[in-house]
């Protein structure tokens, strides 16, 4: 039996030790975004692209009759073009950048693709299986998503 005891306290140990690394990696890792200053401007940004996305989304759907998630696509897409130009000439302005205008915004395209397939996974699924109102299911989903739209955009489509 007391090996059985000197293996567990081992692996609790060990466990425990792993759960501390995760959460220390995680705790620097919001802290070193927080510190980053263009993510206030990001979020600025996605601030103005939510109102717009809502706004379009709502007025597509209640006004013009679109099925909410054709209406959702739309509202982001359009969302995509204002958000990739004012990322480009304002958030990430400081920027060189190897690549021509055209590759980065192929790039933020199809990242922001993703963005929007994860954005319409959460709003179907928090519209359809869960009955909250397609208004308040995209604003969830918009939280969701900004994470994965700044670091896609910071490393990757306006990397140096």
């Amino acid at each position: 039996t007391f090996s059985w005891y000197k293996k567990n306290i081992s692996l609790y140990n060990w466990n425990n030790m792993v759960l501390r690394t995760i959460t220390n990696q995680l705790k620097q890792f919001f802290l070193n975004t927080l510190r980053d200053p263009e993510i206030y401007k990001f979020l600025t940004v996605g601030a103005v692209n939510a109102i717009i996305l809502i706004g379009l989304t709502i007025v597509l759907t209640d006004q013009l009759n679109i099925f909410y998630l054709h209406s959702s696509i739309i509202s982001f897409e359009i969302t995509i073009i204002i958000g990739f130009f004012i990322n480009n000439f304002w958030t990430f302005s400081k920027k060189k950048y190897s690549k021509n205008i055209f590759q980065r915004f192929l790039e933020y395209q199809i990242f922001y693709a993703i963005g929007l397939l994860l954005n319409g996974i959460i709003l179907f699924v928090l519209t359809d299986y869960f009955s909250l109102h397609y208004s308040f299911s995209q604003i969830i989903a918009i939280f969701c998503v900004f994470l994965w739209n700044f670091y896609s955009s910071k490393k990757i489509t306006f990397k140096n």
